[in-house]
C-alpha cells in the first residue's frame, strides 16, 4: 500500500512539474514579449478615422475631417522622399502623383512617376509607409478584396516594354516582388483595369490602340485570352456592374482628318497618317488621311460608342451611345453596387444617360437622359469629368461635376429628370481645368459631397442634409490647396469587428438579463465539477492497477484490454502517436 502511495504522489509531482514548467515558460515569455508595437496600437489618439485625404503636385497629401473644418494630418512634398523632379519656377520639389486607391484595411495607395513607384500610406494613421518600385508611368489601381492585391496598370516603356504593364502589390507583405503581366504590345499601352471579387480570379485591361480586351489570368498573371472589339482601332475608360457581370467599354475609332468635309477639321498637333475608316459616313474608305484614338471622340466616326460585354460568355451584347441628334461617343461610369451605369456624352454638358443592367447577357436598358444642361463646353467635348454615388437615407444621389462650370448637378435617382445645381464659387472665371476637370468624391456615411478647384486651388464642401438635393448647399471653401485628386478613406475591417464585437456585447448583455441564465450557469459548473472527479477517479484506478501488477508478471487478456481502453478514453492520441511495447 505504501508502495502505492508513493508511486501516486511520484505521479502527481511529475504532473505539477511539468505544469509548472509549462507555466513558467508562459510566464517568462509574456514578460520578455516586446512592448514597442503594444505602445503604437495602443496610441489610439494617432488614429484618424473616417477621412477625405487630398492628393496635389505641390501641395502634396492632406488628410481632411469630413466635413472639411479641420486638417488631420499633411505630407508635403518635402517630406516624402521620392517626390521630385524639382519645379523649377519656384525651386521646391513636386508630387507627380496619377493613380490613388484605398484597400479599406490597411493602407492608402498613390502611384506616380518620376520615379515610377507606389507610395503607401497607413490608413489608420496617414503615416507615410513605404515607396515601391514599379512600372513605367503609372495609370490605374485597383484592389481585389479576395486576393488582398493591389493591381496597377502602367503604360510601359517606349522601346521594349520589358518592364510590363500589370504590377501586383501583396497588403500584407509589402517587400513581396512578383512578376509583371507583359500585354505583348509595340510601344506604350496606355489604358485601364477592372477588377472584382465577383469576377474570380480574372481581370480585365485595355489598350487605347488595341482593338482588344485583355481577359487576365490573376493567380498566374498572364493574359488568359484577347476579345476582339469589332470595327474599333482601340479601347479606353471602362466600368463594371456585379449585378449582371457585364462590362462598359469605351470604344475608340478611326476618323478622317484635315478640313470642313472631313470627320473633324484638325490632325492634331502632330498630324495625322494613312488610315482606314471603319465607322461613320466615311465607313469603308482605306488607306486616307486621318487618325484615331481620343481625338476621334464625338466625332461622326464615333457611332459605336460603349460595348457592353458579358463576362460570363465572353462576348459583346450590344452597344450604347447617347442621345440621338446631340452628338456621338461616351464614357460609362458604373455605380458601385451596379445598379446604375451613366454615359457621359460628347455633347458639351447637355445631358447623361442613365442606364439600368438587366439580367446577364441581356443588353441593358435606358432609363433616362438626365438634362444637365452644362454650358461651358463645345459641342463634342465631355466636359462632364467626374461623378459620385451619394447612397444615403434610403436614397441614390447621382453628383456630376464639369470642368468648365462652377457648378454641380445633383440628381435624385428616384426622379432622374429633376436637376438641382449648387454653386461652388462667385467667380466669373472656371476654377475647373477644361478636360482634366475636377475630382468629386462622397465621403461614405455621411451628408457631405467633396469637389475640386485646381485652377484656383482651392476645394469644396457641398453638405446634402438627409440626401435632399433642394436643401444642398456649399458648406466650406478650403484655400490654398492645388489638389487634383480626392479618395474616401476609411478601415472598413476595423469597422466590421467593432460592430462584431458590439453585437457579441449586446447578445451577452440580453443571455445576463435572462432569467434561465443563472440556473444554466448553475448546472453548468456542476458538470465541470462532476466530471473532474470522476477524471481524477479514472487516474486513481490505473495507477492502482499498474502497481498491483508484478513488473515481470504477464498480463491476463482482461488486464490489458482495460488498460488500453482507459488509456483511449484519457489520451485520445492521435495517428502520429505510437506505443512501443
Amino acid at each position: 500500500m505504501l508502495m502505492k502511495r508513493t508511486a501516486t504522489a511520484a505521479i502527481l509531482r511529475g504532473s505539477l512539474s511539468i505544469y509548472l514548467m509549462v507555466m513558467g515558460t508562459a510566464i517568462v515569455s509574456a514578460i520578455h514579449h516586446p512592448t514597442a508595437d503594444i505602445h503604437y496600437h495602443r496610441k489610439m489618439e494617432n488614429h484618424i478615422g473616417p477621412a477625405m485625404w487630398s492628393f496635389g503636385a505641390r501641395s502634396g497629401v492632406n488628410v481632411w475631417s469630413v466635413d472639411g473644418q479641420s486638417l488631420l494630418r499633411t505630407h508635403t512634398p518635402a517630406d516624402l522622399p521620392m517626390c521630385g523632379p524639382t519645379d523649377a519656377s519656384n525651386n521646391v520639389p513636386v508630387c507627380s502623383f496619377f493613380a490613388f486607391a484605398s484597400d479599406g484595411h490597411e493602407y492608402v495607395w498613390a502611384g506616380a512617376f518620376g520615379p515610377d513607384r507606389v507610395d503607401v500610406f497607413d490608413i489608420d494613421t496617414a503615416d507615410y509607409v513605404s515607396y515601391i518600385p514599379t512600372c513605367s508611368t503609372p495609370l490605374d489601381l485597383d484592389y481585389h478584396p479576395h486576393r488582398k492585391e493591389m493591381w496597377l496598370q502602367c503604360a510601359g516603356t517606349n522601346e521594349d516594354t520589358a518592364d510590363g504593364h500589370l504590377d501586383v502589390f501583396s497588403t500584407n507583405t509589402l517587400s513581396a516582388n512578383f512578376d509583371l503581366v507583359n500585354l505583348n504590345v509595340t510601344g506604350r499601352a496606355y489604358g485601364r483595369q477592372i477588377l472584382d471579387s465577383s469576377l474570380g480570379i480574372f481581370g480585365y485591361t485595355t489598350v487605347f490602340n488595341q482593338p482588344f480586351l485583355y481577359k487576365i489570368d490573376l493567380a498566374m498573371r498572364k493574359i488568359d485570352k484577347r476579345i476582339p472589339l469589332e470595327l474599333s482601332s482601340g479601347a479606353y475608360d471602362m466600368a463594371y456592374s456585379p449585378l449582371n457581370r457585364h462590362i462598359f467599354i469605351r470604344s475608340r475609332v478611326t476618323c478622317t482628318c484635315g478640313d470642313e468635309t472631313k470627320d473633324i477639321v484638325s490632325c492634331g498637333q502632330f498630324g495625322g497618317g494613312t488610315v482606314d475608316i471603319l465607322t461613320g459616313p466615311s465607313a469603308g474608305k482605306t488607306q486616307v488621311e486621318g487618325t484615331s484614338g481620343k481625338a476621334c471622340e464625338g466625332s461622326a466616326a464615333d457611332t459605336i460608342g460603349v460595348y457592353e460585354y458579358d463576362t460570363n460568355t465572353d462576348r459583346i451584347v450590344g452597344s450604347h451611345n447617347i442621345l440621338e441628334g446631340t452628338g456621338q461617343g461616351a464614357t460609362p461610369v458604373a455605380s458601385p453596387d451596379g445598379k446604375y451605369v451613366v454615359l457621359l456624352g460628347n455633347d458639351g454638358g447637355q445631358y447623361v444617360r442613365l442606364l439600368r443592367p438587366n439580367v446577364n447577357a441581356a443588353l441593358s436598358s435606358v432609363i433616362a437622359d438626365i438634362p444637365v444642361k452644362f454650358s461651358g463646353g463645345f459641342a463634342t467635348q465631355m466636359v462632364i469629368t467626374d461623378v459620385a454615388f451619394m447612397v444615403a437615407h434610403g436614397q441614390t444621389i447621382l453628383v456630376l461635376a464639369s470642368g468648365t462650370d462652377n457648378n454641380i448637378a445633383l440628381v435624385n435617382l428616384e426622379n432622374p429628370t429633376s436637376v438641382v445645381k449648387v454653386a461652388l464659387t462667385s467667380s466669373s472665371q472656371s476654377t475647373g481645368r477644361g478636360d482634366e476637370g475636377r475630382s468629386v468624391e462622397w465621403a461614405d456615411g455621411t451628408d457631405f459631397v467633396w469637389v475640386t478647384g485646381p485652377e484656383a486651388e482651392e476645394m469644396y464642401v457641398i453638405q446634402i442634409p438627409k440626401g435632399d438635393i433642394s436643401a444642398a448647399k456649399l458648406s466650406a471653401t478650403i484655400k490654398s490647396t492645388d489638389a487634383s485628386a480626392l479618395v474616401y478613406v476609411e478601415n472598413f475591417a476595423s469597422k466590421a469587428a467593432s460592430m462584431q464585437v458590439a453585437s457579441s456585447n449586446f447578445l451577452a448583455s440580453a443571455i445576463e438579463q435572462s432569467p434561465a441564465t443563472k440556473t444554466n450557469v448553475a448546472l453548468s459548473s456542476a458538470a465541470i465539477i462532476l466530471s473532474c472527479i470522476a477524471l481524477l477517479f479514472c487516474l486513481w484506478i490505473v495507477c492502482t492497477r499498474r502497481m498491483s501488477s508484478a513488473p515481470n508478471s504477464p498480463k491476463t487478456v482482461k488486464d490489458v484490454t482495460a488498460s488500453e481502453d482507459m488509456e483511449m478514453a484519457l489520451d485520445m492520441k492521435s495517428l502520429g502517436s505510437k506505443q512501443v511495447n
